[in-house]
């Protein structure tokens, strides 16, 4: 009789206790008693949401929401003559446009619109609104309140989004509309862009204590037209024809860029706001131009170039060539033919403005 060799009684060994490691850790092969159960999982189950084009709408709306909950469009959505396409008469909906469009008709109202004496906290995304005769979202019922709009892109319609009290809009289009966002009052719209709005009509228009936030305003009369005490910040307005930027009283606007603008860039009309770090270049009237009443303003760090009139228009400003009571703040002005008079181009106040 052969006798094994230690190595291979060694592997023999390993061999064994691998498999009492498996046999210990493997689970138990008799089934439970009682009948064996589905774990089985719908998609309603997972993500509970309902499909638009399965709800029923009325005589003058395609399809209605009246319950709270998360909705979706399995496709698109065409509209019909002196019809709504979507409207919600409930507060707490979720509408995922998925990707879609809602696309009007000629005689067609509002493409998605709420419909209650109260609705909050809805949320509209990720989807195309085109060609509505009325509007493309609106949400301005005086008692509309706390509701966003996101991801979404609207065309040729009265106003492209219409939010109420306390919306949100971001990160959204509006195209050839009469006015591309109607912001009530205490709203907020950021990271947003209207793109050749209708010549007549306004890019953006708040109410009061709104805030603009990394906006685009290109191709309207009034790229950005403010109501009182609103912050404007970060914004370009281009290529509108009657001004770029307009602000009522107490208004903050930091950071904006107003150029190529067929009037003035930046239009002030109220008082006591503040003027801070603007740009406005090659525009077709002034630059920066406060209305002959304003008072207490202050106008600081910003820059004037290549406009057609005044770089800047600030009047009753104590200066050379200027007479009058001091109405408005205004650092320093490096450069030439800025208001009425001139100021020294030596200036080295942190503070000042530049003007050529």
């Amino acid at each position: 009789m052969k006798k094994l060799h230690p190595l291979a009684l060694f592997g023999i060994a390993g061999t064994l206790v691998t498999g009492l490691v498996v046999i210990t850790h493997a689970g138990p092969l008799t089934p439970p008693n009682g009948p064996v159960t589905s774990t089985y999982k719908t998609l309603s189950d997972i993500e509970p949401r309902t499909a638009v084009q399965s709800l029923l709408g009325d005589g003058t709306t395609l399809y209605r929401i009246t319950q709270p909950g998360s909705y979706y469009l399995t496709g698109n959505i065409e509209g019909v003559s002196g019809m709504r396409g979507i409207v919600i008469s409930a507060s707490g909906v979720t509408l995922d446009l998925n990707g879609f469009s809602l696309n009007g008709v000629s005689g067609s109202l509002d493409g998605i619109a709420s419909e209650t004496s109260f609705v909050s906290g809805c949320t509209v995304r990720n989807g195309t609104v085109r060609l509505w005769a009325g509007n493309g979202i609106s949400f301005n019922s005086v008692n509309a309140s706390g509701n966003r709009f996101q991801d979404v892109t609207v065309d040729g319609s009265v106003s492209g989004i219409a939010c109420g009290f306390a919306g949100v809009i971001e990160r959204c289009v509006a195209t050839g509309s009469s006015t591309g966002f109607l912001l009530a009052p205490r709203s907020i719209i950021r990271d947003s862009q209207v793109v050749s709005s209708n010549a007549g009509g306004v890019g953006i228009q708040t109410g009061d204590d709104c805030r603009i936030i990394a906006c685009v305003a290109n191709g309207a009369a009034l790229g950005i037209n403010t109501g009182n005490a609103c912050i404007v910040t970060d914004c370009t307005a281009q290529k509108n024809s009657v001004a770029g930027i307009t602000a009522a009283a107490r208004c903050v606007v930091t950071g904006c860029t107003a150029s190529d603008n067929i009037g003035s860039g930046l239009v002030v009309t109220g008082n006591q706001g503040r003027y801070d770090s603007n740009v406005t270049i090659g525009n077709g009237n002034d630059g920066l131009s406060f209305g002959s009443t304003t008072f207490g303003n202050l106008i600081v760090r910003s820059t004037s170039y290549s406009n057609a009139n005044f770089q800047f228009r600030v009047q009753g400003l104590t200066g050379a060539g200027v007479s009058g009571p001091t109405r408005n703040d205004c650092a320093p002005i490096m450069g030439t033919n800025t208001v009425v008079g001139d100021w020294p181009s030596t200036n080295t106040n942190p503070w000042s403005n530049f003007g050529r």
